[in-house]
C-alpha cells in the first residue's frame, strides 16, 4: 500500500483536534489542516477515511506548534474524555466490565483502522494482553503505537479513577513481528458498586417500562418507587466507596509527604550544627569559651538526652570532664571527680580506646561490655545508668584532644550509625577549634613575651615564628598596604606558594570570584581595626586547584600600641566540604535502599503465590500437556521477576546470602568466558594470576557483580573492542591514587577496563543511583550499578570508577581478602520427594498461607494454618504433640516471626522451625536463623525448593 491508501477514519484525527482545542486554545485549526492536506469536511465527516501522508503531516506540525513530543499519547488518553463517545455510549460501557471492553475492542478497531488488526485475550479479571499487527504493505510510524497505547491507558477510566498500567515487551517498532501490550488495571470496591448502581438503574427503566403495559397504573407507582428507592440506596453505597478510597488515598499521601518533610528537616537541621558550630570553632580563640559555647548549640539543635565533652590533660595524661548538658546534680559530681589513664595499658574502656584508636564507637548495650571495665568505671557507669552511648573522639592533623559522648537517657530512642556520622562531624570541627584555640593561645603568648623582650634580643621574633609554625591552620601577616610579609610552612604546605613568589602582592592567593569581596572585609579590618573570624570565600593553590576556607583576620599592633599590620588565619575546610557531601548521599543512598527493600519484600511475596500456584498446577497436567509449555514461561517469568527483586535487595544490601571462602580467580575467569561466548564482538583480554584469591562472598552475588559491569562495559562498545580484566592482592597502604581511605588489612582487586564511549562527569556521579539509567527504554532499569554497589558495600569494600568521554572506563573493585580455604557448593537434588506428618505453617499473608497450606498437602503433610503470632503460639500449645515442623514467616504485624519463635521454643526447646521471608538474610534475620531456627526458605519459592528443604529439616 501506498501513502494514498485511506487507511484511517477521520475521528481518530478529530480526537487529536479536539485535545489540541481543549489543552492548547491558542492554536488555530485551520492551519494545521491545510498543513496536512486534509478538508474541514473529510474531518467532520465520520465516513470519511484519511491518508498514511496526511496523518503523518497532521502529527508533524500539532508536535511542532505545541512542542509536546507526547501529543500522540495524551491524545490517546484523551479519547475517554471526548465529546465524540457521548453519554449514552460512556454509560452502556460502563454496564460492562473492563475486560469486556478490551474483548470488544478487537472487534471495533477496525472501524477506526485498516492499519492493523487486533487480538486481545482475557488473562485474569484486571488482565488483558493485547497484539495490534500491522496489515500487509502498513508502515505504521511509532507515534500511532503511543497513541493506540494512550487509547488503551484511557479505556479503565470509565470504572476507577486510575488509568491502566501498560507494559509492551513488543514492539513493531523495534523490530518485532507486533505491538504486544500488556494492560492491567486496579479493582477496588467502588468500581463494583458503580457497575450495580448502572445496571439497578437500567432495571428499574425497564420494570417500569414493563409493569406499565402489564399492571395497573398504581401498581407500576408502587413498583418504580421500590426500584428507584433500592437504585438510591445502591448508588449511596457507590459514593460513600468512592469518598473511603479517597479518603484513604489523601491520608496516605499526607502520611508520606509529612515523612518526607520531617526527614529533610532533620538532615538540615544537622547540617546546620556543624556549620554553626564550624563557625564557632574558627572564630572564638578559647578552649574552654569554645566548649561551653559548643555545648548549648547541641543542646538546643541535636536529639541526645544528654551530652559530655571530656578533654586530654597534658600534665597528666588523662581524660577529664570539661562540660555537659541533662545530667543531675549527683551524675555531674561523679563526671566532675572522673579520671581516666590513658597511660595505663591495662584500660579497655570505650573512652579509652576512642582516644587511642582516634574511631567512634557505638555502644548498644553498656552490660555487654560491664565485665571488662575497672572497678572505678563500673561506679561511673551505674551513677551515669547509660544502657547505650556513641562516643566520639576528638581528632585533628591525627592528634587527639578529648572524646564528646551522648546518649538518650530519658527517651530511650535508639542510637544509629548515622548518629554517630554527624557527631563524628561535629567532633572534627571542635578538634579543629582547640587545635586553633592551642596554637592561638601560644601565639598570645609569644607575643605577650615578645613585648618585654622586643628591644633585647632578635631571639623573640625566631620564637614568635616558630609558634606561628606549630598552627594547624595556614597563616600569614601583611602591612596595613595588604603587602604580604610573612607566611607559615602550614600556609606553604596548603597553597604551594612561596614568600618569594606572593611577597608584596596583594592576596594572589584570593580566587578571582572572591577577591574584591574579599579584599573589601580586610580593609575594613585594618581601617577600624575590629577582627573579623570566619570569612567564608575560596582560594586557589599555585597548581590552581580551588579550596573552601574560612578566613579570620586581625590587626596587630607594635610594641608602643600602633597599629602595624594584619595577621590573617585561613582553615582550609575542603575535606569537610567533602564529608558533607559523602554524608548527605550516604543518608539518601540509604533511605532509597530501605524503600527498595520493602518493596522486594512485597513484590517477592507475590512471586511467591504465583509460584506456588504454579506449581500445584503442574501436579494437575502431564508433562506434555498443551498448558505446560504456558506454565513453564510464566514459571522463568516469575524467576526473571525474583532475580530483579535481588537486584533490589543487593542494592538495599538486605542480606549477604550463602557468605562462604570463594576462589575469586575461578569465578572471575568462568564469568568472563561465560560473558564472552554471549559477546563474540568484544575481545577479552584476562591477566588473573595462577594462585588462588580468596575472598568470603556469595558466589551468586559476586557473579550478579561482574555480569553487570561485563554488560555496562560492552553497551559502551557498541561496535565491539576490547575489555581489560585483572585481578590482584594489594595491602591497604598501597592503595594509593583513590578517593578514599581504606581500612587497614589485604584486599583483592578486580579492574575492569574497557575502550568504549566513556562517561561525562554528570553521568558519573549519578552512576550508582537506583533507577537512573542511561539506556533506552525496555533496555535496563538502572538497579544494575545500585546493586553492584550494595553488595560491593555490604560486603565492606569499596568501588571507584575512572571514565571521560570518548576515552573509556576504568573500574576497580576492592574486596577484603580472606585467610581461609574456599568452599565447594553440594549438589542437590532434583526430585519432589512425598512425606508424612504434621507441619504448623504460620504467614500473615492470606493467598500465601492458602496455596502454602495446598503445597503441603500436596507433597503428603498434614497442614495446620495460622495467619498470626498469637493463633501460631495457641496453636501449638494446643497441638504439640503432633506438630512435626513448622515453617515461620519472619516479618508479620503485632508479634513478629523471631518473637513467635523465642515463644515457641519456651513450649518445646527441641522444636524444629523453618524461617520464610521475601528479605533475604540481613543481619537481624541472622540473628534470628541464629537462635535455633533449622533452615531458611526465601521467598518465591515452588514445589522442589519446598520439599528439598523440608527434607533437609526432619530427615
Amino acid at each position: 500500500m501506498g501513502n494514498n491508501t485511506p487507511l484511517y477514519n477521520s475521528r481518530i484525527s478529530n480526537t487529536y483536534l479536539e485535545y489540541i482545542s481543549s489543552n492548547y486554545p491558542d492554536i488555530e485549526i485551520p492551519p494545521l489542516l491545510e498543513y496536512a492536506g486534509i478538508e474541514n469536511y473529510e474531518i467532520e465527516d465520520h465516513a470519511h477515511w484519511l491518508t498514511q501522508g496526511q496523518v503523518d503531516r497532521l502529527h508533524e506540525i500539532m508536535v511542532e506548534k505545541t512542542g509536546n513530543p507526547d501529543l500522540a499519547r495524551e491524545a490517546g488518553r484523551y479519547t475517554i474524555l471526548s465529546k465524540k463517545i457521548g453519554a449514552v455510549k460512556e454509560y452502556t460501557l460502563g454496564l460492562m466490565s473492563p475486560v469486556m471492553v478490551y474483548l470488544a475492542t478487537g472487534k471495533l478497531y477496525r472501524i477506526m483502522s485498516r492499519g492493523a488488526h487486533i487480538e486481545t485475550k482475557s488473562i485474569r479479571s484486571n488482565l488483558v494482553r493485547l497484539k495490534a499487527t500491522p496489515n500487509s504493505g502498513v508502515e505504521e510510524k511509532p507515534y500511532q503505537c503511543a497513541n493506540r497505547m494512550g487509547t488503551l491507558e484511557s479505556l479503565p477510566k470509565l470504572f476507577t479513577d486510575n488509568f491502566a498500567t501498560i507494559e509492551h515487551p513488543e514492539c513493531y517498532h523495534r523490530g518485532d513481528d507486533a505491538c504486544i501490550y500488556m494492560i492491567s488495571w486496579k479493582t477496588t470496591q467502588s468500581t463494583f458498586w458503580t457497575r450495580i448502581s448502572k445496571y439497578a438503574l437500567l432495571a428499574t427503566l425497564l420494570l417500569t417500562v414493563v409493569s406499565g403495559l402489564i399492571f395497573s397504573m398504581t401498581h407500576t407507582l408502587i413498583l418504580f418507587l421500590v426500584s428507584s428507592l433500592m437504585t438510591l440506596i445502591i448508588y449511596c453505597k457507590t459514593i460513600h466507596s468512592k469518598n473511603e478510597e479517597l479518603a484513604r488515598t489523601i491520608t496516605s499521601q499526607g502520611d508520606s509527604a509529612k515523612d518526607l518533610l520531617n526527614a529533610a528537616n532533620a538532615r538540615y537541621n544537622d547540617m546546620s550544627v556543624i556549620q554553626e558550630i564550624s563557625s564557632e570553632s574558627s572564630a572564638i580563640l578559647d578552649v574552654n569559651r569554645l566548649i561551653h559555647r559548643v555545648i548549648p548549640i547541641m543542646q538546643k539543635r541535636l536529639n541526645f538526652d544528654r551530652a559530655m565533652i571530656m578533654s586530654i590533660r597534658d600534665d597528666s595524661g588523662s581524660l577529664e570532664y570539661v562540660a555537659s548538658y541533662g545530667h543531675t546534680q549527683e551524675q555531674l559530681k561523679v563526671l566532675q571527680q572522673a579520671r581516666f589513664n590513658l597511660n595505663n595499658p591495662k584500660a579497655r574502656g570505650p573512652f579509652v580506646k576512642a582516644v587511642k584508636e582516634q574511631r567512634p564507637f557505638l555502644v548498644e548495650d553498656v552490660d555487654e561490655i560491664f565485665s571488662y571495665l575497672s572497678k572505678s568505671s563500673k561506679i561511673f557507669a551505674d551513677t551515669i545508668a547509660s544502657p547505650s552511648f556513641i562516643c566520639v573522639p576528638l581528632v585533628y592533623n591525627q592528634k587527639a584532644f578529648g572524646i564528646l559522648a551522648v546518649d538518650n537517657w530519658n527517651s530511650q530512642k535508639p542510637l544509629t550509625k548515622s548518629d554517630t556520622g554527624i557527631l563524628s562531624g561535629i567532633a572534627s570541627q571542635i578538634a579543629a577549634g582547640i587545635a586553633n584555640a592551642d596554637s592561638f593561645k601560644k601565639l598570645q603568648e609569644s607575643e605577650n613575651k615578645f613585648r618585654k623582650l622586643y628591644k633585647e634580643s632578635k631571639q623573640d621574633e625566631q620564637l614568635y615564628r616558630s609558634l606561628i609554625h606549630s598552627s594547624a591552620d595556614a597563616i600569614a601577616t601583611c602591612d596595613l598596604a595588604g603587602r604580604i610579609k610573612y607566611i607559615s610552612p602550614e600556609f606553604v604546605n596548603v597553597f604551594g606558594w612561596s614568600i618569594t613568589e606572593i611577597e608584596s602582592s596583594p592576596f594572589t592567593f584570593i580566587a578571582k570570584p572572591e577577591y574584591e569581596t574579599c579584599h573589601s572585609m580586610i580593609r575594613e579590618v585594618a581601617e577600624s581595626g575590629k577582627p573579623h573570624r570566619g570569612f567564608a570565600s575560596k582560594c586557589i593553590t599555585k597548581e590552581g586547584h580551588l579550596l573552601d576556607v574560612l578566613i579570620s583576620v586581625s590587626r596587630y599592633n607594635d610594641h608602643n600600641g600602633n597599629p602595624m599590620g594584619l595577621l590573617l588565619i585561613i582553615r582550609d575546610i575542603s575535606e569537610n566540604k567533602r564529608l558533607e557531601t559523602q554524608l548527605l548521599q550516604a543518608q539518601k543512598m540509604e533511605a532509597i535502599g530501605t524503600l527498595a527493600g520493602g518493596i522486594a519484600h512485597d513484590f517477592n511475596n507475590l512471586l511467591a503465590v504465583i509460584k506456588g500456584n504454579l506449581s500445584l498446577m503442574r501436579l494437575d497436567f502431564d508433562d506434555d500437556h498443551p498448558i505446560m509449555a504456558r506454565i513453564q514461561n510464566i514459571d522463568q517469568q516469575v524467576d526473571s521477576g525474583a532475580k530483579l527483586t535481588s537486584q533490589f535487595l543487593g542494592y538495599a544490601r538486605k542480606g549477604s546470602y550463602e557468605v562462604k571462602p570463594l576462589d575469586l580467580i575461578k569465578v572471575v575467569n568462568e564469568s568472563a568466558q561465560a560473558f564472552g561466548r554471549t559477546r563474540k564482538e568484544i575481545t577479552l583480554e584476562l591477566d588473573l594470576p595462577k594462585e588462588k584469591l580468596i575472598i568470603e562472598a556469595d558466589r551468586t552475588q559476586l557473579e550478579q557483580v561482574l555480569f553487570n559491569l561485563f554488560v555496562n562495559a560492552a553497551d559502551a562498545m557498541p561496535d565491539g573492542g576490547r575489555l581489560d580484566l585483572k585481578t590482584a592482592q594489594i595491602a591497604a597502604q598501597e592503595i594509593l591514587d583513590e578517593d578514599f581511605r581504606p581500612k587497614p588489612g589485604t584486599y583483592i582487586l578486580i579492574e575492569i577496563s574497557d575502550t568504549g564511549i566513556g562517561m561525562s562527569s554528570e553521568i558519573q556521579k549519578r552512576m550508582f543511583d537506583p533507577l537512573f539509567t542511561t539506556k533506552k527504554m525496555g533496555k535496563g532499569t538502572g538497579l544494575g550499578l545500585a546493586s553492584v554497589y550494595g553488595i560491593i558495600q555490604s560486603y565492606n569494600g569499596y568501588i571507584t570508577v575512572k571514565s571521560a568521554e570518548g576515552k573509556g572506563t576504568r573500574v576497580r573493585v576492592y574486596l577484603p581478602a580472606s585467610g581461609k580455604a574456599s568452599s565447594l557448593t553440594k549438589a542437590t537434588s532434583e526430585s519432589i520427594d512425598q512425606g508424612k506428618g504434621t507441619i504448623l505453617l504460620v504467614d500473615d499473608e492470606f493467598s500465601l498461607l492458602q496455596v502454602g497450606s495446598e503445597m503441603l498437602t500436596a507433597l503428603g503433610y498434614e497442614v495446620l494454618p495460622a495467619n498470626n503470632g498469637q493463633d501460631a503460639v495457641d496453636t501449638y500449645t494446643a497441638q504439640k504433640e503432633n506438630i512435626d515442623l513448622v515453617i515461620l514467616d519472619m516479618i508479620m504485624p503485632g508479634m513478629t516471626g523471631g518473637e513467635v519463635f523465642m515463644r515457641l521454643k519456651k513450649i518445646n526447646p527441641d522444636i524444629k522451625a523453618i524461617l520464610s521471608s521475601g528479605y533475604s538474610l540481613d543481619d537481624q534475620g541472622k540473628k534470628i536463623m541464629d537462635s535455633g531456627f533449622r533452615g531458611f526458605l526465601q521467598k518465591p519459592f515452588g514445589m522442589k525448593d519446598l520439599s528439598i528443604k523440608i527434607k533437609e529439616v526432619l530427615g
